[in-house]
């Protein structure tokens, strides 16, 4: 590296992202505080922002000096800018004009409006044959008396009425479907009497223990007849032939034998009234029991036929019951007639009633009958609810009906199909919105950009402002011409001075534009805080005035704002004095003012190598010239020649002319003096004071008019012996500048003033 131009075309090949066209292949390393490296090898991937100003910028930005012609060569950076929002348009174009092509057109048959309309057709195509199709089974419906009935409030079964029926359909079981269908075909029945429905006849239990009781008893004759006994049939028909023949005939009507009181004597022993009695019970309770008999032989319920069919399914359950039960009643009581009976024809023998043969069924009997109360209460209030019954019956084989056609026209799957194309709609009119959103989006990109072009009015507004009220140039002025070749449109600008084309600008001029242009351009930074701004030599070719004015600049347009960081490098020192003084934003934390300088050294191989290294103290705090060369000055004086000090050496003739100038018209401002006048007041009238000072000022300092002097080698020790003097009078004239002079320099006035303990043998010395 050399100096600070190389330096900032580093800092500009990474604005750009290239290698700079005289360096391609120059290496480079550079550490940023968070310890990443970037290098010559990454410039295409660095990230780092940032914004040079330099002689390249000028040369890109400004051409006039570099044009063959010698006439202004327009300065179109800006409307370079303007074409790249041009290519932008012309991107966002493309873009608009793909997003029209999927959008597509119905007339063309293309895109996503073509892919609408078609599923659109195809709904409505499916929609249409089921409505046709509804709209038939509608209309049968209407003609079918089993499933629709006309009424004063309802008159048509319409498709609509269809539509939210199949929403309910449902389909029927054989015997559902034909028990509505049978209450379809119901009259109004009269209303069933509940009497034969009581069971006033005594219970099975009532009897089972009479006859039990009764078949318990024990009857003895009291004179009995031993063969009746033992034969009782025989004794049974004898005593029915003795009831036969009692009162009505003397002899038997059998065998003709005499009936005579003996005999009858003989029966009525063998036959007491006892046994009568008992026999007489025996016969009641036998009536009692056939006639129960025959009360549930011919006990039935109610026929079927009375009964509404919706409820013949319960009748049934119920008559089933009953048959079971009456059944099992009747074989109870023929059971106890059947024992009756056989103690009846020998009253004289015991007979048991086995009660584990008989079953009580009452319980069951009565819950049976209550059943069949309730089915007949019920069957009797249907009378009065028929219509609303045989309503609800034509209601369910309507939609039994109604689910049988969906399923024949397969509504189901039709209705997934319809689902699905009406997905695949929502879904392409949702993107048909996001394009059409996108387009309009894009025509607003596009008019920003277009907006954004028209602000080159206020750029160059912005230059013009910088150029006449900072710098205080009003005769120089940009202005916008618009550009239209036919294929490109976009903005030039001209200089102008004094509203005249501008030609044989100076190169101040040149500078003070290109540095208003660069400031200008910073102002499309909208994150300043990401940004490094690196501004090389900003005042080349400018006198005092300007320089101030570039300083305010930079002070108010620059070091004001929050940037990431600022590099400014100059050679001038009036310009440092100035940075010296330059503001500190107020919101950068970071913000640390730092002062260095380009060391330039030869190796041992006669290479030049630059170091930068930190700014000494006399630049950094003081940085006027004549603190500048009193510090060289007191290198001279005070050290020994080496590499690091061989430039100062070598320049002190022109550096002791200069501060010597400098000095003496501040300590002797009489402008009638001359500077041998005042060089004799400072060291005094001794003829070789004088020669002294002439070599100072003369042989020493212009060697155009002694090329034997240039020559020659370099006199070192000549030039500490006419240092030291210089010291030594400033110290002994007046000390106390003296010591202001060393401190500014980082010298120690004490140790210096040394020189007063042996002024005399150096001025003996030198004068020899």
């Amino acid at each position: 590296m050399q100096g600070k131009t190389t330096l900032s075309r580093i800092l500009r090949s990474l604005e750009k992202k290239e290698h700079h066209e005289d360096f391609e292949s120059g290496k480079f390393d550079i550490t940023l505080d968070d310890d990443q490296v970037i290098n010559d090898i990454q410039l295409e991937q660095s990230n780092l922002n940032v914004r040079v100003y330099n002689s390249d910028y000028r040369k890109e930005n400004l051409s006039i000096l570099y044009d063959k012609e010698g006439n202004i060569r327009p300065f179109t950076i800006l409307g370079e800018k303007n074409i790249e929002i041009e290519k932008e348009m012309d991107n966002t174009n493309e873009l608009i004009k793909g997003l029209n092509k999927e959008l597509g057109n119905i007339q063309e048959k293309t895109g996503i409006r073509w892919e609408i309309k078609q599923l659109d057709e195809a709904i409505l195509k499916t929609e249409n044959n089921l409505k046709k199709k509804f709209t038939e089974k509608a209309s049968q419906i209407n003609r079918d008396t089993e499933l629709f009935k006309s009424t004063q409030q309802k008159k048509q079964y319409n498709r609509n009425d269809l539509e939210k029926d199949a929403e309910i359909a449902k389909t029927l079981t054989a015997s559902d479907k034909q028990m509505y269908k049978n209450t379809l075909n119901d009259e109004i029945k009269p209303i069933i009497e509940k009497n034969d429905l009581k069971d006033n006849e005594e219970s099975i239990s009532s009897i089972t223990k009479e006859t039990n009781e009764l078949l318990l008893k024990d009857v003895k004759p009291s004179n009995t007849i031993d063969y009746l006994l033992e034969n009782n049939e025989l004794q049974q028909w004898v005593k029915e032939g003795a009831d036969l023949h009692r009162g009505k005939r003397n002899r038997c009507a059998f065998c003709q034998g005499k009936l005579d009181d003996e005999l009858w004597n003989r029966i009525d022993e063998h036959f007491t009234k006892e046994s009568e009695k008992y026999a007489g019970q025996i016969k009641i309770l036998l009536d009692k029991v056939q006639k129960l008999l025959r009360y549930w032989e011919d006990k039935t319920l109610a026929n079927k036929d009375q009964f509404y069919s919706k409820f013949h399914n319960e009748y049934e359950k119920v008559n089933e019951q009953w048959s079971q039960l009456r059944t099992r009643q009747i074989e109870n009581l023929k059971y106890i007639l059947e024992v009756l009976t056989e103690r009846k024809q020998d009253i004289f023998s015991s007979v048991n009633l086995e009660l584990n043969k008989i079953n009580d069924i009452s319980d069951e009997v009565t819950q049976c009958l209550e059943k069949f109360s309730e089915i007949v209460d019920k069957n009797n209030a249907y009378s009065g609810n028929l219509g609303h019954e045989q309503d609800k019956a034509r209601n369910e084989l309507r939609l039994d009906e109604i689910h049988t056609f969906m399923e024949a026209i397969d509504y189901k799957n039709q209705l997934i199909d319809i689902g699905h194309k009406k997905k695949q709609k929502e879904d392409k009119d949702e993107r048909k919105d996001e394009i059409i959103g996108e387009i309009e989006k894009s025509k607003n990109y596009i008019k920003g950009l277009e907006s954004q072009i028209n602000d080159e009015e206020k750029a160059v507004n912005q230059i013009n402002l910088y150029l006449k009220s900072f710098l205080g140039h009003p005769e120089l002025s940009l202005e916008v011409e618009k550009q239209n070749d036919g294929k490109d449109k976009h903005a030039k600008f001209s200089i102008k001075r004094n509203n005249e084309p501008a030609y044989n600008l100076s190169e101040g001029e040149q500078s003070l534009i290109a540095f208003c242009y660069f400031l200008a351009n910073l102002k499309d930074i909208t994150n300043p805080e990401e940004y490094i701004i690196f501004i090389d030599d900003p005042i080349s070719s400018l006198d005092g005035n300007n320089l101030f004015y570039v300083f305010s600049l930079i002070d108010s347009e620059i070091a004001s704002k929050h940037y990431k960081q600022i590099f400014i490098s100059t050679h001038n020192l009036d310009l440092l004095k100035y940075l010296h003084r330059i503001n500190t934003p107020t919101n950068n934390n970071k913000w640390n003012n730092k002062f260095f300088v380009i060391e330039k050294r030869r190796d041992m191989d006669n290479n030049l190598n630059s170091n930068i290294i930190d700014m000494p103290d006399y630049l950094r705090k003081y940085s006027t010239e004549f603190t500048y060369l009193f510090k060289h000055i007191a290198i001279v004086a005070t050290e020994e020649q080496n590499d690091s000090n061989n430039h100062t050496f070598y320049s002190f003739p022109n550096t002791a002319r200069k501060f010597l100038e400098s000095y003496l018209f501040f300590r002797y401002p009489d402008h009638t003096l001359k500077n041998d006048k005042r060089l004799k007041k400072f060291f005094g009238e001794g003829l070789e004071t004088v020669s002294f000072i002439n070599r100072i000022n003369n042989e020493f300092s212009h060697g155009e008019n002694q090329f034997d002097r240039l020559e020659r080698p370099i006199d070192i020790p000549e030039f500490k012996k006419d240092a030291q003097l210089i010291l030594t009078r400033i110290a002994e004239k007046d000390w106390e500048q003296f010591n202001s002079l060393c401190s500014s320099v980082g010298l120690n006035a004490e140790e210096v003033s040394e020189i007063y303990n042996h002024r005399e043998s150096y001025e003996k010395e030198y004068l020899k």
